[in-house]
C-alpha cells in the first residue's frame, strides 16, 4: 500500500523528533544527521538571501554554519513538527544572521574598506565553534563539499530575480501561494503560474549546466 501525505508528515515528524532527543542529549552524530537533510537546500536559501552584494563580502558556508551553531544553541525555541516546520525554523535563524553579515557590511562601508568581511565582526557563536563544526567529515560537510549541490545553486542563481524569489519563498520557505501573493504584490493564480514557469526555467537551466532536471515539488 502506498504511504499517504498524512502518513508521510507523521514520519517525517517522528523522525525529526527522535533526531532532536539525541542531539539534546549530547549525541554528535544526530545533529550532523539532522542538519544534513537541510544542508543542501539551506545553503541555496543563503545565496539567495545575500545576494550578489553581500555574496562579495562573505562566504556562503560561513553564513550556513552560523546559523547550524545557533540552532544547536537554540533548540528550545523549536516548537516541534516534521523536516518542514524545522526547515522553516533554519530559514528563520538564516535570516537574522544574513541581517548580522549586512550590518557588518554597512559599517565597513562607511569606513571606506572595501574587503571581504572578517567573520568576527558578524558571528555570534565564535570562531572556535564554527571551526570545530567545519572540521568534521560527517554528512553536513559532505554535503556542502558535493558538486551536484554547487550546480543545483550555479543553475538557481542564473534564474531572473522574480523566479528565484518564487522558488525561495514557495519551495525554500513552505509559503502558501496565498502568502507569496501579499508578499509580491500579486495573485494567488499569477504566483502559482510564475511558480511553474520558474521551477521549469530552472530545471533547464540545470540540463545546460549538465545536472539533473529539477523536481517541481509540492
Amino acid at each position: 500500500m502506498i504511504p499517504s501525505s498524512d502518513d508521510s508528515r507523521r514520519s517525517s515528524a517522528s523522525e525529526t523528533a527522535t533526531l532532536l532527543g539525541r542531539v539534546r542529549a549530547g549525541d554528535a552524530g544526530a545533529r550532523e544527521a539532522l542538519f544534513a537533510r537541510h544542508a543542501g537546500r539551506l545553503r541555496l536559501y543563503v545565496r539567495h538571501r545575500l545576494g550578489r552584494a553581500l555574496l562579495r563580502c562573505v562566504e556562503p558556508d560561513d553564513v550556513v554554519q552560523e546559523t547550524y551553531l545557533r540552532a544547536v544553541g537554540g533548540l528550545e525555541r523549536f516548537d516541534g513538527g516534521g523536516d518542514s516546520a524545522f526547515f522553516r525554523f533554519l530559514c528563520a535563524l538564516a535570516r537574522h544572521v544574513v541581517a548580522d553579515v549586512a550590518r557588518a557590511a554597512r559599517a565597513q562601508k562607511r569606513s571606506a574598506r572595501h574587503v571581504r568581511l572578517d567573520r568576527s565582526g558578524w558571528s555570534r557563536v565564535g570562531i572556535g565553534e564554527s571551526a570545530v563544526a567545519g572540521s568534521s567529515g560527517g554528512p553536513l560537510t559532505r554535503i556542502l563539499a558535493a558538486e551536484d549541490t554547487a550546480i543545483l545553486e550555479r543553475a538557481f542563481l542564473a534564474l531572473p530575480a522574480r523566479y528565484r524569489r518564487v522558488i525561495a519563498l514557495r519551495q525554500l520557505e513552505g509559503r502558501s501561494a496565498r502568502d507569496v501573493a501579499a508578499v509580491m504584490g500579486s495573485t494567488e493564480g499569477a504566483i502559482h503560474a510564475l511558480f511553474r514557469r520558474a521551477l521549469t526555467e530552472w530545471g533547464l537551466e540545470l540540463e545546460r549546466l549538465g545536472g539533473a532536471p529539477c523536481g517541481e515539488g509540492s
